[in-house]
């Protein structure tokens, strides 16, 4: 099995009150299985982000400070997650707010 970052990037810089720089988070999936691939994973951003991050697929989320974690099903085999960094302006659009990420206990390199 293998989960291969595409890109991990900010996307765009807001000022939203607590919310500053959007980023989005893309990995490939392969060898996991038969559709729908039922998923659970992390991920560790280098800065706190918010609450209810999104993705590509059905799921379930929760954040606490850099830390994240997801569930749910995917009828293909790329994933993209999304959300907003918190209180945060020292990354620009283009830099790689991630620390790590896996998908079903499998390390997104």
């Amino acid at each position: 099995m293998a989960c291969t970052l595409v890109s991990a990037q900010v996307t765009s810089q807001t000022s939203w009150g607590f919310l500053v720089n959007q980023f989005a988070v893309t990995v490939n999936l392969q060898g996991f299985g038969t559709l729908p691939l039922n998923l659970n994973g992390s991920l560790s951003m280098k800065n706190s982000f918010v609450q209810n991050f999104w993705s590509n697929f059905g799921m379930t989320s929760s954040v606490s400070g850099s830390s994240g974690a997801f569930t749910g099903s995917l009828w293909g085999t790329q994933i993209t997650l999304g959300g907003f960094i918190r209180n945060d302006t020292s990354l620009n659009i283009g830099e790689n707010p991630l620390a790590s990420m896996t998908v079903n206990g499998i390390p997104c390199k």
